[in-house]
């Protein structure tokens, strides 16, 4: 696979060969996870904060291991057709178009919805996510810092859109907040992604509560489909899978680069 900038898909490759999820006395997911953000030439995230940011910025991810829930400790519909689990010691929520999850004493937050109307510009719906994340947190009157940027066109299958987010730092918290924004018959929809929590334990959340999350929720349930059956563009080209990529010979087909 090439290997691309801004527009580009990355692959991150994680310690380990082991298949299975965690189990007791092995390392945790964010212990095994390794990498360097791509989406961001200028980030300098590692570990499964990088991995993480990565996969919320549209660059595939493909993992020598599945980064599963060591637990379950409930499941929430999204909104849509997708149920969310979360480990013990969160719960969880439906909410308009899609799911909040919260670790229980409130330091840990996580917010999915999907194909909400789009009712202003994606910047200002974007700076509007981030503002009322930040209130979570009572950090109202704190000018977060950008760690890491988003912005790029993307489209899922024929349908364009808008990919803007990032990693930000305020206060003892970090935060990364993602929204897609899609064209549907010139009727603006929009997906968000909110991840938060202590900038102290951030890696680990990442990787052991985040990651996996989201990671089942890709087509197959918990792992990486071929890359002409993902939903992602690979070789940054801005066409999608089979039949859209003309790189593509069939949804089998795990190489999305043009002939």
């Amino acid at each position: 696979m090439r290997l691309g900038a801004h527009v580009a898909f990355a692959l991150l490759v994680a310690c380990g060969s082991d298949q299975s999820g965690t189990q007791r006395g092995e390392a945790t997911n964010a212990e095994r996870l390794t990498g360097t953000a791509s989406s961001d030439p200028n980030c300098s995230l590692t570990g499964a904060t990088a991995v993480y940011f990565d996969l919320e910025a549209g660059f595939l991810v493909r993992l020598s291991f599945l980064p599963l829930l060591e637990s379950t400790g409930g499941t929430v519909p999204g909104g849509d057709a997708s149920f969310w689990a979360f480990p013990p010691g969160y719960s969880g929520q439906t909410i308009p178009n899609g799911a909040l999850i919260q670790r229980d004493d409130g330091r840990v937050f996580f917010k999915h919805t999907t194909n909400e109307p789009l009712l202003t510009d994606p910047q200002t719906a974007f700076n509007n996510q981030l503002a009322a994340a930040l209130a979570t947190f009572e950090l109202d009157g704190v000018t977060p810092t950008l760690v890491c940027n988003i912005d790029r066109p993307f489209f899922v299958g024929p349908l364009p859109g808008r990919l803007i987010g990032g990693l930000y730092e305020a206060g003892d918290i970090t935060l990364i907040v993602t929204i897609r924004a899609i064209d549907a018959t010139g009727v603006l929809s929009v997906g968000t992604k909110v991840a938060a929590g202590p900038t102290e334990e951030f890696d680990a959340i990442a990787g052991n509560v985040f990651l996996p999350m989201v990671w089942a929720q890709f087509p197959g349930g918990s792992g990486p489909q071929p890359q002409c059956d993902d939903q992602m563009d690979n070789d940054g080209d801005l066409r999608t899978d089979f039949p859209n990529d003309p790189g593509c010979d069939s949804p089998e087909d795990d190489d999305e680069r043009d002939p």
